[in-house]
């Protein structure tokens, strides 16, 4: 999954997910009148990326204005990591499960820790057992062909490393936040990615509602955490909503819908968990911004803006759509003729990934 060519992932990935969104809740969507802005890749500003630049920068490039572009890139590739890092514990863990490796584990759970590889992503499932964190079960996924391999237990278990200690370390801290809001009543999901701002290194904690029933999939509760290197302090805290919208899947979508939608408030693009949950449920996912009246699609984990007539390239942005009816207070549903938020799809649940 690589980086778009014109920015230098690290360095940036704290600020994108740093930014205080907020979106309201989602069902199903008509698509805006119009059609997504054909996929270009050859254009004037595209020419201007490197030779190496792969399609998605250069999409990026000739499809998004040049003030969005930096957002649009990085929330794409977020979303699809932090999905591709929750298939990774989904899918090790339903073959670990076959496998028996869970049985008659000493101790109490304590959840897992995915690692990026080059073409895999390794998982490590631990347990707390006489004051020691020990590994006791490990697997991989097989990113090209989204497999599990080598699930295993592992005899004898094996003491946590000093990484991961810290990056356990900063999940719990995440994961014991007061008030912490997920959708489900389901342990939530959590990806902890280790990551750097300006030269400093930084760990990422993902905290994410679990989705097990299609009648109750949600679209709230959303979190992402930033801590120091060593796991013990908060940089920050940023959630998707404050509401805690979930949409049934088995319910047909009404005549005329083409896919799930959100009328979002606080940002002028959509974020890292509309890619995400466009990809966990297999919907596109259109996203009213109200801060400059932009509709966009997010489909297949891409961002693409939905042509809305030819705008006044002079207009600044404006603080509610210039088209359609007015977004709705948050946490108040929207009509399901109008545009709307976070809505699901066909890509069954993730049954068992989160955080034991």
């Amino acid at each position: 999954m690589p980086t778009p060519a014109f920015v230098p992932l690290l360095p940036r990935l704290a600020l994108l997910l740093a930014l205080c969104l907020t979106a309201s809740p989602g069902h199903a969507a008509k698509a805006p009148d119009g059609d997504p802005l054909p996929a270009r890749h050859d254009c004037e500003q595209a020419r201007r990326l490197p030779p190496d630049a792969d399609d998605d920068a250069r999409r990026i490039a000739c499809e998004i204005p040049e003030k969005y572009q930096l957002d649009v890139s990085m929330a794409e590739f977020v979303g699809r990591l932090i999905r591709l890092h929750d298939v990774a514990a989904w899918r090790t863990t339903d073959a670990l499960l076959a496998a028996g490796a869970f049985e008659s584990v000493p101790g109490e759970g304590r959840g897992w820790l995915t690692y990026a590889r080059e073409n895999s992503v390794e998982v490590r499932y631990f347990t707390q057992d006489a004051g020691r964190l020990l590994a006791f079960a490990a697997g991989d996924l097989d990113i090209d062909a989204v497999k599990a391999t080598h699930a295993r237990r592992l005899s004898p278990m094996e003491p946590a490393t000093e990484r991961e200690l810290r990056l356990i370390t900063a999940r719990d801290s995440a994961l014991a936040t007061p008030d912490l809001s997920v959708c489900t009543n389901h342990t939530p999901n959590v990806v902890v990615i280790e990551s750097e701002e300006e030269g400093v290194d930084e760990i990422l904690v993902f905290v994410m509602s679990a989705w097990k029933d299609n009648s109750e999939a949600p679209l709230g509760g959303f979190h992402m955490f930033r801590y120091s290197h060593d796991g013990q302090t908060q940089l920050s805290q940023y959630s998707q909503t404050r509401s805690c919208p979930v949409v049934d899947l088995d319910i047909p979508s009404p005549a005329g819908a083409d896919g799930l939608g959100v009328t979002h408030l606080t940002s002028a693009t959509p974020t890292m968990f509309h890619v995400f949950l466009n990809l966990q449920y297999g919907q596109p996912l259109f996203v009213v911004t109200t801060q400059n009246g932009l509709h966009w699609r997010v489909e297949d984990g891409r961002i693409h803006v939905v042509h809305q007539g030819t705008p006044d390239k002079s207009t600044p942005d404006k603080s509610a759509p210039d088209q359609g009816t007015p977004p709705p207070l948050e946490g108040e549903p929207t009509d399901a003729a109008n545009d709307h938020e976070d809505t699901p799809g066909d890509a069954g649940p993730a049954t068992h990934a989160g955080a034991s």
